[in-house]
């Protein structure tokens, strides 16, 4: 187990446990070499002495004399003691490797990382307590199942790439992020971060594999809410930036307003009147000065109508209410009772199918529908009654599109855009077709307060269809 496996990972608990097995190394080689200590080679001299002098020279009998006696019990005294003193030092070295060993096994099995073997085929050979509690696995898996049958389906390619660069290489260990099925949990996994190092004999040839690994799944859940958190931020600035883009847009609008269609009127009924005046300073009231009178009058009404206009624009904005469950069919239903008298003068045939419930301002979509029809009524062939369908559309997920369509005289789809703008009419002042071209404006104003879009299809002389996408539910 190379010095540096674990660190990233385990900390102070791996450098711990390589600690221990390095001093069990130590102490087993300390035990090998006192074992083939000199008392064992001064006990073979001892013993070729003593034969030397039983056998003594040639057929004659050995002759001991006291001193050569009393020499050699000496020594073998001596020697006994020797080997005495070595019997304490390894009964004592046995102890301490024992306890190093069972202090290894309590620090192996209790670390808070989970710590797996496996065999050179992958079988689980050992695991410690973190790991049969994260991996959800007993010791009967031992020997019997392997490690990768544990690892998420779509996580196994990166396992076996990993071990198979190291089986290859010379890289001391590895690490990755898997995701672990847990056995004692129905369809539940959990995130690891793991490091493994192949265990190799002198031939390079792996004989097992060691992993070390923590469970990190509390780490992406928060990862996982962070980029929750950032996507709502993000769809928050962009929805602050499409706010910011209509205010400057209905700002520039406000500004064609006020320099163009408010200043229209008033200039008629600047200038009849004074004309008006000019003749009365002269004692002259005539037929011409009944008529400016007349003309000051409509182009009053006019900017009257202008000014209500842009004041039921501006409302939505500045006196909406709060979003509510709001049953489309039901207020399209009551926006065709209000136009009765117009449908009957028209002979108009209203349609309108099955329409979902969504959470809106009543009150702004019954605005929205009734512009819609009341337009379609408006604009109709002379030749034809107007007919009028009211129908849903497939949708975005979320979202409901729903299409007003008419039979009615249609125009350029080049138009499209410019129809939605405040203040603009495809027909002139002297049309049949009276209005102040705000009623599409307030149309979009309403669809994007909802967080909707509104566009239109039409082809001249055939009709128009006016497609009105909104959101089932409100972000809160």
């Amino acid at each position: 187990m190379g010095p540096g496996f674990g660190i990233v990972l385990g900390g102070t608990v791996f450098s711990s446990l390589y600690i221990m097995a390095s001093r069990q190394l130590c102490l087993e080689r300390k035990l090998s070499e006192m074992t083939k200590s000199s008392a064992h080679s001064k006990f073979d001299e001892l013993r070729r002495q003593a034969e030397e002098l039983l056998k003594g020279r040639g057929d004659q009998p050995a002759e001991f004399s006291g001193m050569d006696i009393l020499s050699l019990i000496h020594e073998l005294e001596v020697h006994q003691i020797e080997i005495q003193i070595q019997n304490e030092e390894l009964r004592s070295a046995r102890g301490e490797l024992e306890q190093s060993r069972n202090r290894y096994a309590d620090l192996y099995q209790r670390a808070p990382m989970g710590y797996v073997d496996l065999t050179p085929d992958g079988l689980i050979a050992q695991s410690n307590i973190a790991a049969k509690k994260m991996l959800g696995i007993t010791a009967e898996h031992h020997l019997k199942h392997t490690f990768n049958t544990l690892i998420y389906r779509e996580d196994w390619r990166k396992f076996r790439d990993l071990m198979g660069r190291m089986a290859k290489s010379e890289e001391a260990q590895g690490t990755c992020e898997l995701r672990i099925v847990n056995k004692t949990k129905t369809g539940g996994f959990c995130f690891i971060q793991m490091e493994m190092a192949p265990s190799m004999d002198a031939g390079k040839k792996v004989t097992g594999w060691r992993i070390a690994f923590v469970d990190i799944t509390e780490r992406k859940q928060m990862e996982e809410e962070l980029r929750k958190t950032r996507d709502q931020l993000e769809v928050r600035v962009e929805e602050r930036t499409a706010e910011l883009e209509r205010s400057n847009r209905e700002l520039r609008d406000f500004a064609f307003i006020a320099s163009h269609d408010l200043q229209e009127p008033l200039r008629k009924i600047q200038a009849f009147s004074n004309t008006v005046v000019e003749k009365a300073k002269k004692g002259v009231f005539d037929e011409a000065s009944t008529d400016y009178l007349k003309r000051v009058q409509r182009a009053a009404i006019r900017l009257q109508e202008l000014l209500k206009a842009l004041l039921e624009y501006s409302r939505v904005s500045t006196q909406p209410k709060p979003f509510s469950e709001c049953n489309l069919r039901k207020v399209v239903e009551e926006v065709v009772s209000e136009l009765d008298l117009t449908i009957f003068r028209t002979k108009a045939t209203i349609e309108i199918s099955d329409l979902p419930v969504v959470q809106a301002d009543t009150a702004q979509i019954r605005q929205l529908f009734q512009n819609l029809i009341s337009n379609a009524l408006k604009f109709h062939k002379d030749e034809a009654a107007p007919v009028v369908r009211v129908y849903p559309l497939p949708g975005d997920t979320g979202k409901c599109s729903i299409a007003v369509e008419d039979n009615g005289i249609g125009f350029e789809e080049e138009f499209t855009e410019k129809i939605f703008a405040p203040f603009q009419r495809l027909h002139g002042m002297s049309s049949q077709y009276h209005g102040t071209g705000m009623g599409l404006a307030i149309c979009r104003k309403i669809v994007e307060r909802h967080g909707g879009s509104i566009t239109a299809k039409s082809t001249p002389g055939k009709g128009s269809t006016f497609i009105v996408n909104l959101p089932f539910k409100q972000s809160e």
